[in-house]
Order: structure tokens, then sequence, then C-alpha cells
């Protein structure tokens, strides 16, 4: 099937509150209001992140593929996309400078159990039936392939965030989930200007936090992009096994 829309190198963490109930949310002690807004506004409208593009810390033991999203206006209107990891390094290489490229990408659409991608099943499972159905490019397929567009996308509206925590809530070094907090900003990530507003707006509200744990040292556990500025303590990889209830390389 070949499909088209905007390419973007993120993976929802949820499907959004209009395809799933988590009772699991109504137990959690939270410390304040803020926080719980914060986490609960995140989890609900289904943010993603670019927890498989990240050239520099792959290790060996991580999946030969990654995931991507092919969305339509919004990131939560997409569909994931796997793809071998030397045709991500490909179109990486394509990206317009706002991190995404309009594309018509071939592969196979099916069931994720159909597919035989070396991905870890029992994790993806927590981000919110995120590979139910896929696109699938197969490395020895000539026929799957992405081909970028010469145009741009008037709106591909998304997440940027940040998982900030002070350093005194952290517990033995690790994170938990009532003691960070998901701070974000709604932004129309295909034009400059908006997201230049967005980040500002965030680093508004993560200075905020800072002055509510003032004398603590505000921790940057991981965020959303590239384009989120800051150089996270923890790994993708680690935050992946936190999210996902594994333990955790540290």
């Amino acid at each position: 099937m070949t499909v088209e829309g905007t390419f973007y190198p993120s993976a929802l963490l949820t499907s959004g509150w209009w395809n799933k109930k988590s009772a699991a949310l109504r137990k959690i002690r939270w410390r304040d209001g803020i926080q719980e807004w914060l986490f609960r506004g995140f989890e609900e409208w289904a943010p993603s992140w670019d927890f498989t593009w990240d050239w520099e810390n792959r290790g060996p033991a991580q999946t030969p593929y990654v995931v991507a999203q092919l969305a339509e206006g919004d990131e939560a209107n997409s569909i994931p996309v796997i793809l071998p990891l030397s045709r991500a390094k490909w179109i990486g290489e394509r990206f317009d400078k706002w991190g995404g490229v309009q594309a018509k990408v071939t592969g196979l659409l099916g069931h994720r159990t159909h597919f035989n991608s070396g991905l870890d099943e029992a994790t993806l499972e927590f981000f919110g039936g995120l590979l139910n159905y896929c696109l699938w490019l197969d490395e020895d397929n000539k026929r799957h392939r992405i081909e970028p567009l010469d145009c741009d996308p008037e709106l591909y509206s998304g997440y940027l965030w940040k998982c900030v925590g002070p350093r005194s809530l952290l517990v033995n070094g690790a994170p938990r989930v009532n003691g960070v907090y998901f701070v974000w900003e709604h932004a129309n990530l295909a034009d400059a200007d908006a997201t230049a507003y967005a980040l500002e707006l965030l680093e508004h509200k993560v200075e905020y936090i800072r002055r509510r744990y003032a004398g603590d040292e505000l921790v940057l556990v991981q965020k959303s992009t590239a384009l989120v500025p800051g150089v996270p303590e923890w790994s993708q990889r680690e935050v992946y096994a936190l999210l996902a209830g594994k333990k955790a390389e540290k």
C-alpha cells in the first residue's frame, strides 16, 4: 500500500483518550495538582517521542528497525511506520529543517504480529497499542520505499515536552512517575515561528517548576525530540524501560 502524508521521526506514546481507559492513573498519589494535570494532559492527547532515532546512543542490543509516524495535520492522526535502520538513515538525511518531510510511503499494511521485525512486542504494548496496525518496510523488497515530496505541510501539530524532576525526588538516582513533571506545549512543528514560540513557553513552564523546588537541582530526565534543547540525564533506552515497567540499566 502507498500512503501519502507527513513523515515524522517519532512514535506515539499513547493512543489518546478516545481509544483507551486507564484506571491505573487514578491510583497514583500525585504530589500536587500541577503534577497530576501535566501528566494527565500529556497522556490523554497522544504525545510522541523519537525514542528509536538516536543514532549516536543506539546499543548493540537494540532492534535494527525504527518507528516513525505518517500523519495528516496532527501527530494523533497517524499510522506507525516500521522501517529498517538503513532506510531510516537515508530519509533522515532528507528531512526538512523543521524535522520531518512530506512523503509517499510504500510498504506492507498489516498487524504488527505479522512481521518479524525484532521489536519487543511486550514492551510496545505499553505504547497505547502503538503497532496494532502499521506500514512495514522490508529491507529486501525494492518496491518498499519512501519518496520525499517537494512540498511542506501547512500544519503539523504535536507536543514538545520535557520530563524533569527535582534531584531529591529521584529514588536511588531513578525517576518515578510521581517524582517527575511532564512539561509540555502543543505547537505547529512545521512552522519555525510557531515552534520557537512554543519552545519559549515550554522553558517558562520548566522555570515555574524550578521555582517550586528552589534550592533543589532540577534534572532533565528526557525530552520529546532534538528540537527541544538540553541533554537528558537518562538515555532514551533507560526511560523506555522505565515507562514499560522494566528494570533500567541505571
